[in-house]
């Protein structure tokens, strides 16, 4: 547990990268095992996941500035205000979830890179062809 701003910056870095660890060996699970689950799914989740823990990491610091000075000052122990803001962070993510589930954001990205195809060639290319045109533009 630090105390101080260095302390709160060393516990937020730790906790950013056991989340990100995290996710990716959740995500890299549900790859090897989930039947209809592609490298857009994991990819686009991944991504996800490290865009909810931004959100939720700058809107903690914001909120946590005011709860810890407001909780210190009026003489409440470090550990109480630890497990505040651990419990403001967990709601913070817990609503980005929500919101997520809610409004589709994730699935329509991945709908959009799964529907999304590169147009095909006039004529596909051949090996042969190479030679084919060299005849043209030599005398060999």
């Amino acid at each position: 547990m630090g105390v101080g701003t260095q302390g709160m910056g060393a516990v937020s870095a730790g906790a950013t990268r056991f989340a990100i660890v995290f996710s990716l060996a959740y995500r890299v699970v549900e790859l090897i095992f989930k039947e209809e689950y592609t490298l857009v799914d994991f990819f686009v989740n991944v991504t996800m996941d490290m865009a909810k823990l931004a959100v939720a990491t700058q809107v903690t610091t914001l909120v946590t500035g005011s709860i810890v000075t407001g909780a210190l000052a009026a003489g409440v122990s470090v550990i109480a205000v630890a497990v505040g803001v651990f419990v403001v962070g967990a709601l913070i993510a817990y609503a980005l979830y929500k919101l997520d589930d809610e409004y589709g954001i994730s699935e329509a990205i991945i709908k959009a890179l799964k529907s999304h195809r590169p147009p095909k060639p006039e004529t596909p290319y051949h090996p042969d062809q190479f030679f084919t045109l060299l005849g043209r533009y030599s005398r060999g």
